[in-house]
């Protein structure tokens, strides 16, 4: 995915929304990112996502692109469109590839990473956050929209929004 809007840079650990309807995942992720010294709040759903970035100030929103009331897509538009929120790093989390047309949309928007759920375990996300947090390139898997396999892609924190 094409992104990178830079990393929480000094601070440290993060203050991170997870943006996840299933409420086991969202207990496994939050529990395991709050042992590693996070300040973690959890929206159920899309609007909720919108009401905690304002309310919460996160520093990172993993955010799951199939969510009630407003789809992941949905929220990071209204993200971007915040004078406020436009810079907040987004990594999308989903049980599912993206099809071709909303992942140009995602990397339009700018994220730092599209994360399958299955292939990324609580303890390996803690790891990668720390990596970004750093800013060195992170192997993320990814969907070649035009192979439709599995690719992997050396990701810099440093990349603008729509760099591949």
């Amino acid at each position: 995915m094409s992104g990178g809007r830079g990393t929480a840079g000094s601070r440290w650990p993060l203050r991170i929304l997870v943006a996840e309807d299933d409420p086991d995942l969202a207990l496994v992720y939050g529990r395991y990112l709050q042992s590693s010294g996070h300040t973690i709040s959890v929206a159920r759903d899309g609007r909720a996502a919108l009401e905690a970035v304002t309310a919460f100030s996160p520093d990172l929103l993993i955010l799951d692109l199939m969510l009630p009331l407003l789809s992941g897509v949905e929220v990071l538009e209204r993200i971007r469109a915040g004078e406020s929120t436009r810079s907040l790093p987004v990594v999308m989390f989903s049980n599912a590839e993206p099809a071709p047309q909303t992942a140009r949309r995602l990397g339009e928007l700018g994220i730092e990473a599209s994360i399958l759920k299955v292939s990324m375990t609580p303890s390996e996300l803690a790891g990668w956050l720390e990596r970004w947090r750093r800013g060195e390139g992170t192997p993320v898997r990814r969907r070649s929209s035009q192979q439709g396999e599995v690719q992997p892609e050396e990701r810099g924190a440093d990349r603008p929004p729509g760099a591949a």
